[in-house]
């Protein structure tokens, strides 16, 4: 079977990406209860995770969902394309 990032979405499997949600329940004591972490394992209504594989954003800097756009994979996908690929 080829990796998860090469192989094709299949009926019933949560879409691979980048994902934001609140910690319910944690054994890292960097990564507590109710904090709200992104990861990129999916989109799923609850995901187990390793704590190396979250990180934690402040939401009182930006909203959640701004983690998804602005403030995460949108924002670092046109930053490497104007800064590497167009050399802008």
């Amino acid at each position: 079977m080829c990796p998860n990032r090469l192989r094709a979405y299949l009926i019933g499997e949560p879409l691979l990406g980048s994902a934001v949600g609140e910690v319910v329940a944690s054994r890292a004591e960097a990564v507590p209860v109710g904090s709200v972490v992104t990861h990129f394992l999916g989109w799923r209504e609850y995901c187990v995770l390793d704590a190396a594989q979250a990180v934690v954003v402040d939401t009182t800097l930006a909203p959640a969902e701004a983690y998804l756009g602005p403030s995460g994979t949108t924002w670092l996908t046109a930053y490497a394309t104007v800064t590497k690929v167009a050399r802008v």
